[in-house]
């Protein structure tokens, strides 16, 4: 029963191990559209390695300075964000930002709402801008993925030991 728990925890280590500290981060929180058809705002690697970044949108009215980049720890990027050739002047979409590292399959990611309300001098402005190449792209929801199986086996293994250790005849005290 020992070497089957000590088993577990070297699968659960094994699986935390192989989950490498990835960072993102943005600022501002939201961006909102008014006066101006171009807005910015930075994305932060706040991990511990240089993660790859990608920015991609939801809305094809949405065009980006940068769509994919590198940044060492601790350091920022501004993007600035266009809308192009909008069809109305107000709608609300999504910005979203994944980061992964070269030496792993794990990646995160983070959203930003994004509000329009464009007043009509700025919808002019936005409406003489060209559209670009679509940034429609999925995210990706399973973002630590070996931490995860490491979990699934450890819970696992404590409930086959629960039934083992539970399951037997003659266990039970007698009322």
């Amino acid at each position: 029963m020992q070497k089957i728990l000590l088993l577990a925890l070297f699968f659960l280590f094994i699986s935390f191990t192989l989950a490498s500290p990835i960072g993102v981060g943005v600022n501002p929180a939201e961006l909102f559209f008014t006066d101006s058809s171009v807005q910015k705002f930075f994305v932060i690697n706040t991990g511990e390695t240089k993660a790859n970044y990608s920015v991609y949108s939801d809305n094809f009215f949405l065009n980006f300075s940068e769509k994919s980049f590198s940044l060492d720890p601790k350091k920022a990027r501004e993007i600035i964000v266009r809308i192009s050739n909008p069809s109305t002047s107000s709608f609300e979409a999504i910005i979203s930002v994944k980061a992964s590292i070269d030496s792993s399959n794990v990646s995160s990611g983070i959203r930003i709402p994004v509000k329009v309300n464009l007043l009509p001098k700025a919808l002019e402005e936005a409406k003489r801008q060209p559209v670009t190449e679509s940034n429609i792209t999925g995210l990706s929801i399973l973002s630590n993925i070996p931490a995860m199986i490491g979990l699934v086996l450890f819970l696992l293994i404590v409930v086959a030991l629960a039934i083992m250790r539970f399951g037997k005849k003659g266990n039970y005290e007698k009322a």
